[in-house]
């Protein structure tokens, strides 16, 4: 903490700062008003930072950024899954071909999936097996690469473990 002199003698600098021609703090003037091209400046200034605040969150290249108050609502008959590595995706499941689950003691499911933004990488997903009555008896996966935005795509899960009845996401993500 600072001692009594210290501050005496801090005052009296103040003092002698705020008499000297030229040291002194003012305040900015008042606004007059910014006429017509003063308010276009602003809004168009408004306009750019809008921009690139878009551009940078977003990560895309300039002219990709999106309006992030909008959220990204999936295909009809689609349902949102979390994703970990974040980005929106959405999956539907259905009944696999007979080309997709043939062999001898194959069990599948097929899940199509639909992506807010693209999987360059890889797209990933693990699925829980559950036999009579819920009880967990594993897990498989499927993965697909290149994958665009809004893309549908197909993954389809197979095992060859007995007594599988169902099957739920346990892992979905898009890197």
């Amino acid at each position: 903490m600072e001692s009594e002199d210290e501050i005496k003698e801090l005052k009296a600098r103040l003092a002698k700062l705020e008499g000297e021609p030229g040291s002194r703090v003012v305040s900015p003037p008042k606004p007059q008003g910014l006429g017509c091209g003063g308010w276009v400046l602003g809004a168009f200034a408004v306009v750019v930072a809008l921009y690139i605040i878009g551009t940078v969150t977003s990560g895309s290249e300039p002219g990709a950024a999106s309006v992030s108050s909008v959220q990204w609502s999936p295909p009809e008959g689609y349902v949102l899954e979390p994703a970990a590595q974040g980005g929106a995706i959405a999956t539907q499941w259905e009944t696999p071909t007979r080309a997709e689950c043939r062999g001898s003691g194959v069990s599948c499911f097929a899940v199509n999936v639909v992506t807010e933004g693209p999987c360059p990488r890889s797209l990933y997903a693990s699925i829980t097996l559950l036999g009579e009555g819920g009880d967990n008896m594993g897990w498989t996966n499927d993965t697909a690469q290149g994958v665009q935005a809004g893309e549908r795509t197909r993954l389809v899960f197979r095992t060859h473990e007995r007594g599988v009845k169902a099957a739920r996401i346990a892992e979905i993500n898009c890197y």
